[in-house]
C-alpha cells in the first residue's frame, strides 16, 4: 500500500511504527456503537476518527496506486486490507501531530513554501518553481493545493517530532569503541573431545529393544502420502513474451522522469579523516593538525588525493582512496556539509573539524538537481516493464486455462491452443512436489486438498514469476513403515545414543581427575582448539551442535579455566575452555569509528523513538466504536 507512513516520509521515526501494530491492539478496546456514533469509526482520547475523514484518505491510496497498478481494483485493495491500512495510517498521524502540537512544534509558511518550491515535480521547463504547473499537476492527483500543503505540514511536523526526540540522543566514542570492541572480539576455544565413535563398539542393541522403540515411536515411521500428478506450467519463460521495445521504454521515461528519476543537488566526493576525540588534549590536536599538514604539502606536490587517503584516512573509505560517492545535503554531518556544498568540482577544502576529527574534502564532481539520464535508468525501466508485461501474459494466460478447463478441455487440448507445456511428476510427497515445482506454502496447501476424487483444482499454485494448474493421476496413502523395513535404521540410532550417553559419562569422569582445574597430562595431548570466532556466530566450525558453548566461552574471563560440566555435541561429548583471545586493534577501530557511531546513533534513535511511541499509546488509548467498518461492511 502505498499509505504515508511507509512512503510519504523519510523519518527513521516512522520505520518502526509498523513494528508497534501489535502493540496498539493491546490498547484497543471495542465501545458500543450507538445512533449517534454511526459516522464515527473511532476514538484516540476525545478525538473521533470519522468515517468521512477515512474514506477520503481510502480515495487517495486506491488513486495513487491504480496510477501504477491500473488492473487492480478497490475491491481488491478492500479485500487486502486497504480499510485497516489507512485507519491505522491516520490513529499514527493524529497521536504524532497532537503531539507535536502539544510540545509546541509548529510550521512555519516559509518551511512549506521551501518544501514545496524544492519539489522537482512543480518544476517548469527552466527549472524554476511554476505555480501554473503546480495546481495543474495537483488536480491531475485529484488533490487541491490546500489539501496538500496540510498533508506536507503534517510530514514536515513528524520530522519535527523526531528531531525533539533524538536531541537527547548523544553517543561517547568512548562507548561506541566499548560496544564495538565487545562485538568485535574473537575467542577461540580449548577443547577434549571424547567422540561418539570410540563407544560404538561397546553398545549392543537387543531386538527387544529395537520394537519397543519401534512401539514407542510411530509418529517417525509414517511414510509420508504421495501424488504423481500431471501440471501446466504458466511462467514468462513458458509463456514466451515479448520484451519491450527501446521505443515503449524511452516513453515511459519521458512520461514519469519528472516524478521517479529526479536527483538532488549533490557532489561526489572525496576525502581524507584523521581522527580526534571532542575532548582531545592541544598535544593531541597540535599533532593531527601536524599530520595535516604534512597531507597538505603531499598535494602540493602533486601526490594525488586519492593515493593520500589510502596512506593516511582513518575511516573506511580509505581503501577506495577516500571515496563516498554522491553526497547530497542532508546526508552527512552539517560541518561537513557546509564546507562541501561551498567547492566548485575539482576543489580540495581547507581542513575541516567534524565530531570524528580532521577531513580534507574533494569535490570530484558536481551535478545540479534535475532528472536522471536516460541511458542512466534504461535498464531498470526495462526491468520493470518486462516484469509488468510479464505479470500480466501470466494472468491472462492464467485465467484463459481456467475458462477452458471449465469448458471441459483436457490439458493436452489446452497444451495445443495456447502453446504451453504440460509435465507429469513421479510419485512424490507434497515436500518433494513442493521443491520440484517451486511452490509456495499456500500451494502445498492447496495441493494436499486434491486426490483421485478431487483431481483437479481451478486455482493457480503460485510459484515463481508465475503459477501452475495441477491435477492428480496417481495418489498412495501415508502409512506407518513395518518393522522389518526399519529395524537396521533403529538399531543405528540406538547405538548411536547409547554411544553418545557413554561419551558423555566418560568426559564426566575426566573432569574428576583435573587437579586445580588443570588438565592432566595424560590428557594434555588430546587438547585441540578451535579458529577464534566472534559472539555472533552460532556454533565453531570444528564442533557442530556447539551453539550452547559459544555464549559460555564468552561468559569466561579466564583462559585455561576449565568449565565444570561437559557438553553435548554433534560427533560426542566435550570439556571446554577459554583459548585465544583476538581483540581488536587501533587501526580496526579507526577504520571503522564512524560507521560505528552512526549506527549506534540510529540504533539508540530507535530504541528511544519506540519508547517514546508506546508511551503515546498508553496515554491515548484507541476505541473502536465502529468494527463492522473496518471488516469491510457498511453501517446504515
Amino acid at each position: 500500500m502505498l499509505d504515508y507512513i511507509r512512503n510519504n516520509s523519510s523519518s527513521w521515526i516512522v520505520k518502526i511504527i509498523f513494528a508497534l501494530i501489535i502493540f496498539v491492539f493491546v490498547f484497543w478496546g471495542v465501545g458500543n456503537i450507538g445512533q449517534s456514533n454511526l459516522n464515527v469509526v473511532a476514538t484516540i482520547g476525545d478525538e473521533n476518527i470519522m468515517i468521512q475523514e477515512l474514506q477520503m484518505l481510502e480515495f487517495r491510496e486506491v488513486e495513487a496506486i491504480k496510477a501504477q497498478n491500473p488492473e487492480i481494483s478497490e475491491s481488491d485493495l478492500i479485500n487486502q486490507g486497504l480499510k485497516v491500512q489507512v485507519f491505522q495510517k491516520l490513529v499514527m498521524q493524529k497521536l504524532l501531530e497532537n503531539e507535536a502540537k502539544k510540545l509546541g512544534i509548529t510550521v512555519t509558511p516559509n518551511e512549506l513554501l521551501e518544501l514545496v518550491k524544492n519539489n522537482t515535480v512543480f518544476l517548469n521547463d527552466k527549472g524554476e518553481f511554476d505555480p501554473e504547473v503546480y495546481k495543474r499537476v495537483l488536480a491531475a492527483n485529484n488533490r487541491t493545493p490546500a489539501s496538500y500543503e496540510a498533508d506536507i505540514s503534517k510530514g514536515i511536523l513528524i520530522e519535527k517530532l523526531q528531531n525533539y526526540i533524538s536531541e537527547t540522543v548523544k553517543i561517547d566514542p568512548i562507548i561506541a569503541r566499548m560496544e564495538f570492541e565487545l562485538q568485535s572480539q574473537k575467542r577461540a576455544m580449548r577443547y577434549l573431545l571424547f567422540p561418539i565413535k570410540d563407544f560404538v563398539g561397546e553398545v549392543k542393541i537387543s531386538d527387544q529393544e529395537i520394537k519397543d522403540y519401534y512401539d514407542k515411536n510411530q509418529s517417525l515411521f509414517l511414510v509420508p502420502a504421495k501424488k504423481k500428478i500431471e501440471y501446466l506450467s504458466l511462467t514468462p519463460e513458458t509463456l514466451k513474451g515479448v520484451a519491450v521495445s527501446d521505443a515503449e521504454i524511452l516513453e515511459y521515461y519521458n512520461a514519469n522522469k519528472d516524478a521517479n528519476y529526479s536527483v538532488p543537488e549533490a557532489f561526489k566526493t572525496r576525502h581524507i579523516l584523521l581522527r580526534l576525540a571532542k575532548d582531545a588534549t592541544k598535544e593531541e590536536e597540535k599533532a593531527v593538525n601536524d599530520k595535516m599538514e604534512t597531507i597538505l604539502s603531499e598535494l602540493k606536490k602533486g601526490k594525488s588525493f586519492e593515493a593520500l587517503a589510502k596512506e593516511f584516512s582513518q575511516d573506511g573509505s580509505a581503501e577506495q582512496g577516500g571515496e563516498l560517492g554522491w553526497i547530497a545535503k542532508g546526508d552527512t554531518v552539517k560541518p561537513f556539509e557546509a564546507v562541501l556544498f561551498q567547492l566548485k568540482k575539482g576543489e580540495i577544502s581547507q581542513p575541516v573539524r567534524t565530531d570524528f576529527g580532521i577531513h580534507l574534502i574533494k569535490a570530484e564532481d558536481y551535478r545540479t538537481a534535475g532528472v536522471q539520464p536516460f541511458e542512466e535508468v534504461k535498464d531498470e525501466i526495462k526491468q520493470a516493464l518486462n516484469s509488468k508485461r510479464n505479470d500480466k501474459i501470466v494472468l491472462d494466460a492464467t485465467l484463459k486455462t481456467i475458462e477452458l478447463l471449465k469448458n471441459s478441455l483436457t490439458f493436452e487440448q489446452i497444451r495445443d491452443e495456447l502453446k504451453v507445456p504440460v509435465a507429469t511428476t513421479e510419485l512424490l510427497s507434497s515436500a518433494e512436489l513442493a521443491s520440484a515445482l517451486g511452490l509456495s506454502k499456500e500451494g502445498i496447501v492447496l495441493l494436499e486438498e486434491l486426490n483421485l476424487d478431487n483431481p483437479l483444482s481451478l486455482q493457480p499454485l503460485p510459484v515463481k514469476n508465475g503459477s501452475v494448474i495441477v491435477k492428480v493421476v496417481e495418489n498412495k496413502e501415508a502409512y506407518t513403515a513395518a518393522l522389518d523395513e526399519v529395524k537396521e535404521s533403529i538399531r543405528e540410532t540406538l547405538v548411536q545414543n547409547k554411544a553418545a550417553e557413554l561419551a558423555f559419562e566418560a568426559a564426566k569422569k575426566a573432569r574428576t581427575a583435573f587437579v586445580d582445574n588443570k588438565i592432566p597430562s595424560s590428557l594434555e595431548a588430546k587438547a585441540k582448539e578451535t579458529v577464534a570466532v566472534n559472539r555472533g556466530m552460532s556454533y565453531f566450525p570444528e564442533l557442530p551442535g556447539s551453539q550452547a558453548l559459544i555464549a559460555k566461552i564468552f561468559d569466561l574471563s579466564t583462559p585455561n579455566k576449565w568449565l565444570e560440566e561437559p557438553f553435548k555435541v554433534q560427533s560426542g561429548a566435550v570439556l571446554a575452555s577459554l583459548g585465544t583471545v583476538v581483540d581488536i586493534d587501533k587501526a580496526e577501530w579507526d577504520n571503522n569509528a564512524e560507521t560505528v557511531i552512526l549506527l549506534l546513533e540510529g540504533k539508540r534513535r530507535q530504541e528511544a523513538a519506540q519508547t517514546y511511541l508506546e508511551e503515546l499509546f498508553r496515554l491515548n488509548p484507541v476505541k473502536i466504536v465502529n468494527p463492522a467498518y473496518l471488516e469491510n461492511k457498511t453501517t446504515n
